[in-house]
């Protein structure tokens, strides 16, 4: 079984954040319980990395991406770096339940917050 885990923050039915790891992903709904007791205007991108290092993943694996920028391994990922690895987390990010760790989009661990409250 694999370890793989991805939380998807959105409001409104809009995909604000996501947080993608490889490892541990069993405990993403322990980092879901602590996003969603946050207002967003309290998140950052910076700031859900690190929050998720503590339940999520390791700094090899970890990745929070926004609309506009990818952390991973606790730095901004540049556009050229981008592979076409990178390019799929792109490509997917809006669709709120496909993880682009893989090409298939699957994950064993999934939770998604709404951050107006409650999990989905």
């Amino acid at each position: 079984m694999g370890t793989q885990g991805m939380l998807t923050i959105m409001k409104d039915d809009e995909v604000l954040y996501k947080v993608i790891c490889g490892c541990n992903g069993y405990n993403i709904s322990n980092l879901a319980r602590e996003i969603n007791n946050m207002k967003v205007s309290d998140i950052s991108d910076v700031m859900l990395y690190y929050i998720a290092l503590r339940y999520v993943g390791c700094p090899d694996c970890l990745v929070v991406q926004s609309k506009k920028r990818i952390i991973y391994q606790g730095r901004l990922v540049r556009p050229n770096e981008y592979s076409d690895t990178w390019k799929r987390y792109i490509k997917y990010f809006r669709k709120y339940d496909f993880n682009p760790r893989w090409d298939r989009g699957e994950v064993e661990y999934f939770t998604a917050v709404n951050c107006k409250g409650g999990v989905r």
